[in-house]
């Protein structure tokens, strides 16, 4: 057999419409500072799509403060336990900084398309979270959380046998 030339075939139509936003509802409308708003996205047209490869299907929420800084977070799809394969939500997870009203929207996009959702706005207030942590700015050799209270990591320690079989025994022992 001689092959004089190979040709490949032209790419197909895409088969799939672009993936579409069918609704975006908040958890709640009030968050405390540092604290956890969330999102459940309806999403469609994704069926057969890998929800895990932002390739296939991409969420992102665009989130804009009080004072006015944009801040893009990633969706994410989770089964709960005793969700049937593949009928787990969409979710986005975003912790406020600032107190005031946030304004949001959503995306989703692939290789047939993006759509967006309108714009919404939820409350951030005054909450007792102390916020992010951070090297202190005082001494290098500590952490600090946001509001510059003072960070105590606590945790279970054994720098010189880490590698001794009985350690995880050890630390079931302490409740660790």
């Amino acid at each position: 057999v001689w092959i004089d030339s190979i040709h490949g075939l032209p790419a197909a139509a895409p088969s799939n419409p672009p993936p579409a936003i069918t609704s975006v509802s908040a958890v709640s409308s009030t968050v405390g500072r540092y604290g956890k708003f969330e999102l459940n996205v309806g999403v469609t047209n994704v069926a057969g799509l890998n929800p895990y490869d932002p390739y296939e299907v991409d969420l992102q929420a665009t989130f804009i403060s009080p004072s006015g800084t944009v801040r893009d977070v990633w969706g994410f799809y989770m089964e709960e336990p005793g969700d049937a394969y593949g009928h787990g939500r969409w979710k986005v997870r975003f912790a406020p900084d600032e107190t005031g009203t946030w304004e949001y929207w959503v995306r989703v996009a692939n290789a047939q398309g993006t759509n967006v959702s309108s714009t919404s706005t939820f409350q951030c207030v005054t909450s007792s979270q102390h916020g992010w942590i951070r090297v202190s700015g005082d001494d290098a050799h500590y952490f600090e959380h946001a509001d510059r209270t003072p960070f105590y990591g606590i945790g279970y320690c054994r720098p010189y046998d880490a590698d001794d079989p009985g350690i995880f025994m050890d630390a079931r022992e302490h409740s660790v």
